[in-house]
């Protein structure tokens, strides 16, 4: 008779989950009542049970219909802001692509006149050159992979040599980490912006203030070196100083005899 008063309590009481109903799934509504009440409960007894049980078990159905209907409706919310975002992602890349080609038809004439400082473009063009279906990003993951460590917090051996050959040649330093830190991210880090700082000297220049300023020229000068930058560049420290020059992949101390 207990368990009949919880039954009846939990039924009149909404605010009570009716999962709390314990049911074998291969038991009907009359089984399951018949299990659950006294061997000496009435008919009729038996049928409120049965009643209660088939009752609960429906509105659980119906509790979990629309659980399912709202993660459906969930998931195809989702799949719609996917589909935006890429369709946004792809239009921005085209629009960066577009700017970036006509940059690279406009910056090498500029260069005859000025110097040009243009960090992301030419990492950028090296890429670009590098992995033409590739999009940025995805670019610039695969060529990293050179002179980063697959942890993103040391340099490879062909990195640390290349920091050091830089270092020796230019005068500046930074410590392997923080470089390591600095091409990690390099391409996101960048500025789009084109700089032409007033030197002497004309052409393509990069660099900047250490570690970001090393990391631009090692990524400039190993894409030179693979023969996807064919600009000779010059690279200059964070006040503009001419510190070492690039040709072909190869890079030598900035001559006494270059003015600024």
């Amino acid at each position: 008779m207990i368990i009949i008063f919880a039954l009846m309590m939990t039924l009149c009481s909404p605010s009570l989950p009716l999962f709390t109903v314990v049911r074998r799934a291969s038991l009907t509504p009359s089984q399951e009542a018949r299990n659950m009440v006294d061997p000496t409960a009435t008919t009729e007894t038996i049928l409120n049970v049965t009643d209660y049980i088939a009752e609960a078990r429906a509105r659980e159905e119906r509790v979990l219909a629309q659980i399912r209907e709202e993660r459906a409706l969930a998931q195809i919310r989702e799949e719609r802001a996917l589909a935006q975002a890429r369709e946004l992602s792809l239009n921005c890349t085209a629009l960066e692509r577009q700017n970036f080609l006509l940059q690279r038809e406009l910056l090498p004439a500029k260069t005859s006149t000025a110097a040009v400082l243009c960090n992301r473009f030419l990492v950028e063009s090296g890429l670009l050159d590098r992995d033409p279906t590739l999009i940025l990003s995805a670019a610039y993951d695969k060529f990293k992979t050179k002179l980063v460590t697959p942890s993103g917090k040391g340099l490879t051996k062909a990195g640390r040599s290349l920091l050091s050959d830089i270092s020796w040649k230019s005068g500046m330093s930074a410590r392997h980490r923080d470089v390591a830190n600095g091409l990690q991210m390099l391409i996101h880090q960048l500025s789009s912006v084109i700089h032409y700082p007033k030197l002497v000297r004309r052409g393509f220049v990069c660099g900047g203030h250490p570690p970001l300023g090393i990391a631009v020229a090692m990524a400039v000068l190993t894409l030179q070196a693979e023969g996807h930058i064919g600009h000779d560049v010059v690279v200059i420290d964070g006040d503009y100083n001419p510190v070492a020059e690039m040709k072909g992949g190869v890079i030598s101390s900035w001559p006494a005899t270059h003015a600024r």
